[in-house]
């Protein structure tokens, strides 16, 4: 195991001690190790973090109407975390 608890979504195991990223995880390895790891990884990493970071700048994420809680736990299925089929949200244009 590569983690204390695999099968609970806790980002901060990605995070080192003061909460900046740790840029090798040993658990990480989407864009493979070694001599042979993707060259656009950081290229990847870049877009994901402008395209999140465009989303939370410009639309409010909240729950449906009469709905009050949202859970962010995945749904662990061997090896792999599948987002809850079930979860819904609003997403309203912010002006």
């Amino acid at each position: 195991m590569y983690f204390k608890d695999p099968d609970k979504f806790d980002p901060s195991r990605f995070l080192d001690e003061n909460g900046k990223f740790i840029p090798t995880c040993e658990g990480f390895q989407a864009f493979g190790i070694g001599k042979r790891q993707c060259l656009g990884e950081q290229f990847a990493r870049m877009e994901l973090f402008l395209l999140t970071a465009a989303l939370l700048q410009n639309f409010s994420f909240s729950p449906p109407d009469g709905t009050m809680k949202m859970s962010l736990e995945p749904e662990p299925v061997q090896n792999v975390q599948i987002p809850n089929k079930e979860q819904k949200f609003t997403i309203t244009y912010r002006k």
